[in-house]
């Protein structure tokens, strides 16, 4: 429990890219469900949802920027189109920098 508030709720500290795929699949398939499910169910849960579900994955592209030695301002760019695909390849299948950075440890994973 203390790994998934760490992960999703707090933006400090670093995270690998497997702590990355595994904490981003759920939030993908949670964003998915809540557009073709929920919009049709109540309009105020939806977006309620939704509004949690981008604050969780703004989370983890913070810690994926930082373990790429990156600020976590970095992960702004994901909002512009075109150019959201530059962060995107490096948070999905760029390695991390090596041994202690500015942001921490490396992911424990």
């Amino acid at each position: 429990m203390e790994r998934l508030k760490n992960v999703y709720l707090l933006w400090d500290g670093r995270a690998s890219r497997k702590t990355y795929w595994i904490f981003s699949l759920p939030i993908v398939a949670l964003l998915a469900l809540n557009a073709f499910v929920l919009i049709n169910f109540n309009e105020y849960l939806y977006y309620a949802i939704w509004v949690l579900l981008i604050y969780t994955s703004m989370m983890i592209n913070i810690k994926r920027a930082h373990d790429r030695n990156r600020t976590g301002f970095f992960s702004l760019l994901l909002f512009v189109p075109l150019i959201s695909l530059w962060p995107l390849v490096e948070f999905s299948f760029l390695v991390g920098t090596e041994g202690t950075n500015k942001y921490g440890e490396p992911d424990a994973w």
